[in-house]
């Protein structure tokens, strides 16, 4: 059993009879530093010692000494925060302080003695600077012990710090790094301690000398009324033979974590690229932040200033009529983010439409017994343009950029257009076709040929050769 404790523990007289005999005790509850945690593992023991003399009227086995023992562990932050960023370090110390292993003994002194750190459980921890608590007890007769000493030492136990969620806090020794965002629980995990007695007891019937009991076995001579007799001690602690050493067991302290990440940002737009003095729609997302900041270049007042942090939406531009880049940067307690950016390309500026129209033939000659509706062929052709409608006559509606097509004209004359547009403005164009037939007449004494309009043919001929001008002779009607 442990607990959290940073102050040192005195050991008072009620304690004494919870300690005898059962094992592990808890100690007061802790006091929590911001930077460091300590956890207290502690065990009560009984040291005994026991002769194989046969002596009549010796006791089979003497107490020479009960109380506990306690060692503090403390570790401590030397390097990050409770609340680091992504990339930070967080460094650990364990500090096995020399006075922070307590212990007490019957009928010792009512302060508390401090124990010491031991490089292995050979050492004495009388020579390892253990203070020592003087015992009296007995009645000094035969078999018993007048009075001692006790020293108590521990092993420096393995420290090392694992951590909940490596994804966030990855651990190795005693050193850490943020690695995520989230929260992570790091762990002290401080091995076994391993504890070790020295008593040196006084038995009269030896001549008063002081015994290692926690040296035993060991073989001694007597000098009392069994002058020249030996003997074979052995010592007991918590009623196992001939050891000196006691495992209080592990410990653990720890510490909650919350890394905070770097904001995350991204930035799209679509379309890209834009016609001239078009719009695009970007796109961003941002969390991790606290705020974000919108900018442009060139300056676009659509984005422009600060934006909502941690959220995924939308934006439109303004009608672009160059190349613009468009940034966002946000700012959280893990940081700054590198700035997200996306250039909006703009297609060139559109130049003017140009368009023509031909009419084949514009010019639809009757022959006898023809009237309208007859057919002409349409054709023409634009540049720069987007779109084109055809108007007059039967030719109306959408038409391409450019084409031919076959049109009736029913009637005399009719004109058709086409007018195509861009963004840049638009043109238009048109033919007139005509109809009619051709007759002969007198002009100035000669028989000419003209071209009379008409929707149906209506020519009649008044001559035939000059001859028929100047005679004044009769008339007959000529094909053209």
């Amino acid at each position: 059993m442990f607990h959290l404790t940073n102050m040192r523990t005195k050991f008072s007289t009620s304690a004494l009879a919870a300690i005898m005999f059962f094992g592990w005790i808890m100690m007061p509850s802790a006091v929590e530093a911001y930077n460091s945690r300590s956890a207290t593992v502690s065990g009560g023991y009984t040291q005994e010692w026991l002769n194989y003399g046969n002596l009549s009227g010796w006791p089979p086995r003497q107490t020479a000494a009960t109380g506990g023992v306690s060692v503090t562990h403390v570790v401590e932050m030397t390097q990050g925060t409770l609340t680091p960023s992504v990339g930070d370090a967080i460094a650990f110390r364990y500090d096995p302080k020399q006075d922070w292993i307590y212990f007490y003994a019957t009928g010792g002194r009512w302060d508390t003695p401090y124990g010491a750190w031991c490089g292995s459980t050979g050492d004495r921890p009388d020579r390892c600077g253990s203070q020592y608590e003087y015992i009296q007890s007995g009645d000094g007769g035969r078999g018993g012990y007048r009075d001692g000493y006790i020293w108590w030492g521990a092993i420096v136990p393995s420290v090392s710090i694992s951590s909940s969620n490596p994804s966030v806090i990855s651990c190795s020794g005693m050193r850490c790094t943020a690695v995520g965002s989230g929260t992570a629980r790091l762990t002290a995990n401080i091995g076994n301690t391993t504890t070790r007695i020295g008593s040196l007891v006084s038995i009269p019937v030896f001549c008063g000398n002081y015994l290692w009991l926690s040296e035993a076995p060991f073989r001694v001579t007597s000098c009392g009324n069994d002058r020249g007799k030996q003997y074979t001690m052995h010592s007991f602690l918590n009623g196992a033979r001939d050891t000196n050493t006691m495992s209080l067991g592990s410990a653990s302290v720890s510490w909650n974590i919350t890394v905070s990440g770097i904001p995350a940002v991204s930035l799209s737009a679509s379309p890209n690229p834009v016609d001239y003095a078009s719009a695009s729609t970007l796109s961003y997302t941002s969390s991790n932040a606290t705020s974000c900041t919108a900018s442009s270049l060139p300056a676009d007042p659509q984005w422009n200033g600060s934006v909502t942090p941690n959220v995924t939406s939308t934006k439109s531009t303004s009608n672009l009529t160059q190349n613009t880049t468009y940034s966002l940067t946000c700012t959280g307690t893990g940081g700054t983010s590198a700035p997200a950016s996306v250039t909006v390309n703009v297609n060139p500026q559109p130049q003017p439409p140009t368009v023509s129209l031909t009419a084949s033939p514009d010019q639809i000659i009757l022959s006898s017994g023809q009237s309208l509706p007859q057919n002409t062929t349409l054709t023409w052709s634009s540049t720069n343009a987007t779109s084109c409608i055809a108007s007059g006559g039967a030719w109306t509606g959408g038409k391409g950029t450019s084409g031919t097509e076959s049109i009736s004209v029913s009637s005399n004359p009719t004109t058709f257009t086409i007018q195509c547009s861009n963004a840049a403005g638009s043109a238009n164009d048109s033919v007139t076709v005509s109809s009619g037939c051709y007759a002969r007449s007198c002009q100035s004494s000669s028989c000419q040929q003209a071209f009379q309009s008409a929707s149906s043919y209506t020519c009649t001929n008044s001559c035939s050769s000059n001859a028929d001008c100047s005679t004044g002779g009769g008339f007959r009607e000529v094909e053209p």
